[in-house]
């Protein structure tokens, strides 16, 4: 699907352009009016360019969701209600309420509405340019362009991996036409692939260079060439590609093949944003994941698999509303050969032989707030990145771990497992880990599964994954998610969709659906058994 047209509630909802939270029915303006507010060259080039700002707010913005998509995987844990990371992850999983009145449906609806406005602003420019014919930026314009569809690839991809579905609409759509045909998440992700083909096209075909003023890609002051440009898109859409299947059989339809190709020809250097604090220069929501305290715990459900003194079984096998850090076998102090976790038999010698990705809490206990919100959620361990970085630093946004895990999976998928190991071995090894070989062969048990058994080669390929991307790592900040819902992980009920916000429903005469829980799009029993 490549385009469509659009009816009443979108182009209510595409036309609302202001950053902020806000009411998004707002009157059409008729098409002399675009063409007289955007008569000027440089604004059109301007809001091509800022429409990735708007793309930027829910992506990483406090209330976009990252936290609560986080806490469902179990990449962190939290026992602060804020950023709904609580409500999203409780036991047993609840659905969704997708109304206004429901104290969350600000986390539910905020990317539908903030990347349609992305979408919406690129069209408007586009239009002028493409359409109309009433403005020219000259040697400029392929780069404008080029931007352009990367925004509108970038929107419709993001939407695919969080909601149902949606209507596909660019410069060409006749907004005053018949009501949309909404596609679900397959066709639009199609969509997105395409525009994003688009973008690579004409970086091709024309050199250019993307200031930094336009993004935080690289460090301020830094262009970005059009053959740069090139590599990051296409890392983006091997990304995209396997993180849109909702179940383990749509993971594995991927077309791995593709992917593998869009990592050949993608970055060769991992991707940093420059945060500096200011404007929308910072992840405020990976920032309060980062945050000591109950705000941002280590999980046991998965980072648990780490152990080998047999107290995550322990802990697995204690019913839910007693499982506590402080078993009646002693503390779950996690004692492992891998390194990117504490060394040492208490949490004396752990706080002094700290971990490369884990370290324990300064203050053991001081965390533990909240039993009634589950005392599971509380943990002797938090994140080593300090909760500054998201907002004055360097932030990866795609690492080449993640390129080379994913063409870990791609290989595995195809059949070749020792392609497979060998990337896999790449991570394993200097965390002190065994190599591993295409026959699976796992001598320090890591992971070490909740039934006791030692993971095969495809767990230790998630265990990579899920070691060396994350908290670190800032897809929607809860790059576990993604993962872990087509691999099959997730816990019995979570959230495998969004609906269509109930506001866009409603306007446009869709049914208004709740999902997840024992509802439609909740997860089925996962693979560890929960």
């Amino acid at each position: 699907m490549r385009r469509a047209f659009v009816g009443p509630a979108v182009v209510s909802l595409l036309l609302c352009l202001v950053p902020a939270c806000g009411d998004l029915v707002v009157d059409n303006p008729n098409e002399p009016d675009l063409a007289r507010a955007l008569a000027n060259p440089a604004d059109v080039e301007a809001l091509v360019a800022n429409a990735w700002g708007s793309w930027w707010y829910p992506t990483y913005h406090f209330i976009g969701g990252g936290a609560a998509l986080s806490t469902m995987a179990f990449q962190h844990s939290t026992s602060a209600a804020c950023q709904s990371g609580v409500q999203f992850s409780s036991i047993p999983r609840q659905p969704v309420r997708n109304s206004p009145d429901w104290p969350y449906y600000g986390y539910l609806s905020l990317g539908y509405e903030h990347w349609y406005r992305a979408i919406a602003a690129v069209n408007d420019g586009l239009r002028v340019m493409l359409v109309n014919r009433t403005v020219t930026l000259g040697e400029d314009e392929p780069r404008a362009v080029a931007w352009g569809r990367f925004v509108q690839g970038m929107g419709y991809g993001y939407l695919a991996l969080l909601y149902s579905g949606g209507a596909v609409v660019d410069e060409t759509t006749d907004l005053q036409g018949p009501r949309p045909p909404y596609v679900d998440y397959r066709e639009m992700m199609e969509a997105a692939l395409g525009y994003l083909d688009e973008a690579m096209a004409i970086a091709r075909a024309n050199a250019f260079e993307i200031p930094g003023t336009w993004h935080f890609m690289v460090p301020k002051g830094e262009r970005l060439t059009s053959a740069e440009f090139v590599q990051l898109i296409s890392s983006y859409k091997a990304r995209l590609r396997a993180a849109v299947a909702r179940t383990p059989q749509e993971r594995q339809a991927v077309d791995w093949h593709a992917v593998l190709s869009d990592i050949e020809n993608g970055i060769t250097n991992s991707l940093y944003y420059h945060m500096e604090g200011s404007g929308f220069s910072y992840n405020w929501t990976l920032y309060y994941m980062l945050l000591p305290g109950a705000w941002g715990q280590m999980s046991y459900f998965v980072s648990g698999m780490a152990d080998q003194s047999g107290r995550y079984q322990e802990w697995m096998n204690t019913p839910l509303h007693g499982r506590h850090p402080n078993l009646p076998s002693g503390p779950f102090l996690i004692q492992t050969p891998d390194l990117r976790f504490p060394q040492g038999e208490t949490a004396a010698e752990q706080r002094a032989n700290p971990g490369t990705r884990h370290v324990v809490a300064e203050n053991p206990g001081h965390q533990w707030v909240r039993p009634d919100r589950g005392t599971w959620r509380w943990s002797y361990y938090r994140h080593t990145t300090y909760h500054m970085r998201p907002i004055d630093g360097f932030l990866p946004e795609m690492s080449l771990a993640e390129m080379d895990l994913l063409a870990a999976e791609a290989h595995y998928r195809l059949g070749n497992r020792a392609a497979a190991a060998d990337l896999i071995n790449m991570y394993r090894v200097p965390a002190g880990l065994n190599a591993t070989d295409a026959d699976g062969v796992n001598i320090s048990c890591v992971p070490k599964l909740p039934m006791g058994n030692c993971g095969d080669l495809f767990e230790m390929l998630k265990w990579e994954k899920r070691m060396n991307t994350g908290m670190d790592h800032a897809l929607l900040s809860g790059a576990w998610f993604f993962d872990s819902r087509g691999w099959g992980d997730l816990h019995q009920g979570t959230l495998l969709q969004r609906p269509i916000p109930y506001g866009v429903a409603e306007l446009d005469g869709l049914p208004i659906l709740d999902y997840g829980g024992s509802l439609e799009w909740g997860a089925p029993m996962g693979t560890y058994g929960y």
